[in-house]
């Protein structure tokens, strides 16, 4: 009875250590999807800023050599101003994808242990069994031995009641 519900036992640990490796497959694939959007991001920034100055040029271009107005300089002033802000929004959107990547690293290290700690329940128990049946089979020895003993001497018994050598015929 003991070793069958340790066995039951042991396959409850192996039905957590199943979810357990389910869930890491799971956070593998969060963390593959949160590293290439962050690797997305970083190019986008980066391809931004290389094409930044060009892009000021343009606008620079449109005004250098006229005599314009302040309505005309401050709509320059602006456009650079909104360039600057699209940057600072690409930056903003980099940090987040790399703080979620952090995060997807995190909870796959938190289901790597997950999943180590329940194989370390499954080999427990899995030990445990073993060890059980070891001494199931060495307790069925002992009884055969001590049947087989008892066997012997009844036997012995026997041979001695047949030959009048034992202590009963004797005292008769």
């Amino acid at each position: 009875m003991r070793l069958e519900t340790i066995r039951q036992v042991e396959q409850v640990k192996r039905r957590h250590e199943e979810r357990a490796e389910q869930l890491l497959r799971a956070r593998d694939a969060a963390l593959e999807a949160a590293l290439i959007a962050a690797d997305a991001a970083r190019e986008t920034l980066a391809t931004w800023r290389a094409e930044m100055p060009a892009r000021q040029a343009s606008i620079y271009d449109a005004i250098i050599g006229q005599l314009i107005d302040r309505e005309g300089l401050e709509g320059c002033q602006a456009a650079v101003a909104a360039l600057r802000a699209h940057e600072n929004v690409l930056a903003a959107k980099l940090a987040e994808a790399e703080a979620a990547a952090r995060q997807a690293r995190d909870a796959r290290a938190e289901a790597e242990a997950g999943l180590a700690d329940a194989r370390r329940a499954v080999a427990k128990f899995t030990d445990l069994i073993a060890v059980l049946q070891r001494a199931e089979a060495a307790e069925a020895t002992l009884r055969a031995d001590a049947e087989l003993e008892e066997s012997a001497e009844i036997r012995g018994m026997a041979a001695g009641l047949e030959g009048g050598d034992d202590e009963w015929s004797e005292a008769a």
